[in-house]
């Protein structure tokens, strides 16, 4: 008999409802706090009461308005990067990340009307702001001052802008709209200097086993990419509309990237984003990506605050995703997305009645399989994590009744998008 998991539910289940979520940001929020408090000491005076106002501010935010900053990836990036430069006593970083924080609270409060704030820098003559896909160029190199008075936003040596211009994003306005997904929200944009840093250091890093270095470079969002990544929305919308809206839930970047290495990914240090290869398109693998790097996305919120597994984060297990030994939680992470990728296909394919989606199910199917007997045999599962694999395992034997499944041999099951 399959145990469902009352924490960890398999299905997609709507933001507002999803204990995972109000975890992840109450403690994003708490550790907000703690680091101004922790820092307060130890930075120059106007940084210092710079966080300690970001911090206040930001706990006085309605939980929704929070919670889309605490899930947005650049904060994820932002706060990755300032946790990382306190612990190595980086000074000089921690100084000039800490004012980065009000280009996340300026628009939460620009909506409330009551907006005095200090702002950094702005970055090749643009002031972003985050969750916000409205930007301003801005000329000049120095520190701003941005406040809101009689339906403008003042920035300090610089003409006045009206504020409901800048908040709305459905008409023309002042300063540059990026792209997004047709027919959502979801911004389509590797143009913010923070993609381009992050692309440095993945490409220098060491490559995991049987993988190049890799080459990643910005690409720019052009018109054919965001029609064919809207149509991938649209059928996934049809056949699976709840697993649309995790998309749209959970996805606030799509950010487009060419290589001859990697295809599509994402990362713990950008949770809410998917780094996706615009140079190759194909039906079938579209929707594939989307449920899969979506689904990493809500697994990184569950075992945040959840524990699915008693094991240290050094300890290695074969995979059938990848070459070598890998982390457990890589592939843990791996059986309940490419579960669930499979039941995508599985629904447009009845849907549509197209092959090529059912012909690429008994693939998955057995990548799974070996996934899961790995994972039962040389994995310490808590309960939820047992009860997740469980449901996972269930939909797994109901694909293979109806498609089949590879041979575990077949070059496909190490085969990487």
């Amino acid at each position: 008999m399959t145990t469902i998991s009352p924490t960890v539910p398999f299905s997609p289940v709507p933001k507002e409802s999803d204990a995972s979520v109000a975890r992840f940001a109450e403690f994003r929020l708490a550790g907000l706090g703690r680091f101004a408090g922790l820092l307060g000491t130890r930075l120059p005076a106007a940084e210092a009461a710079l966080l300690e106002r970001g911090a206040r501010l930001a706990a006085e935010l309605d939980r929704p308005e929070w919670t889309d900053i605490a899930l947005h990836p650049y904060y994820s990036y932002w706060w990755s990067r300032l946790s990382q430069a306190v612990a190595a006593g980086r000074a000089a970083e921690v100084t000039s990340l800490v004012p980065e924080l009000s280009r996340f609270l300026l628009v939460p409060l620009l909506r409330r009307g009551d907006v005095d704030l200090a702002l950094p820098p702005p970055r090749a003559g643009e002031l972003r702001f985050p969750g916000h896909r409205r930007h301003l160029r801005v000329e000049g190199s120095g520190a701003l001052r941005a406040r809101a008075a009689n339906g403008e936003l003042v920035l300090t040596g610089h003409d006045a802008v009206p504020v409901a211009e800048l908040l709305d994003e459905h008409r023309p306005g002042p300063g540059v709209l990026r792209p997004a997904i047709p027919g959502t929200a979801v911004e389509f944009d590797s143009s913010d200097p923070w993609v381009g840093k992050f692309f440095e250091v993945e490409n220098v890093a060491a490559p995991s086993p049987g993988r190049s270095r890799d080459d990643l470079e910005p690409a720019e969002a052009d018109v054919a990419a965001q029609t064919w990544l809207g149509g991938a929305v649209d059928r996934l919308g049809r056949a699976w509309p709840e697993m649309r809206r995790e998309f749209e839930d959970y996805v606030r970047l799509v950010a487009p990237f060419s290589s001859q290495v990697r295809a599509a990914f994402t990362n713990v240090g950008w949770q809410g984003a998917v780094f996706l290869r615009t140079t190759v398109h194909d039906d079938v693998q579209d929707v594939e990506r989307l449920v899969h790097e979506t689904s990493h996305l809500r697994l990184n919120l569950v075992m945040a605050r959840t524990k699915l597994y008693d094991h240290d984060a050094a300890d290695r297990v074969p995979s059938p995703f990848r070459a070598g030994l890998r982390p457990i939680m890589g592939l843990y992470h791996g059986a309940f997305v490419v579960t669930r990728a499979a039941r995508a296909l599985d629904r447009v394919h009845r849907l549509d009645g197209d092959l090529g989606y059912g012909e690429r199910i008994p693939v998955l199917v057995t990548q799974v399989r070996l996934a899961l007997g790995t994972l039962r045999r040389d994995v310490r599962l808590t309960p939820d994590g047992a009860a997740l694999l469980d449901e996972a395992d269930a939909h797994i034997t109901d694909l293979a009744a109806a498609y089949g499944a590879a041979a575990p041999d077949e070059p496909k099951i190490y085969e990487e998008f």
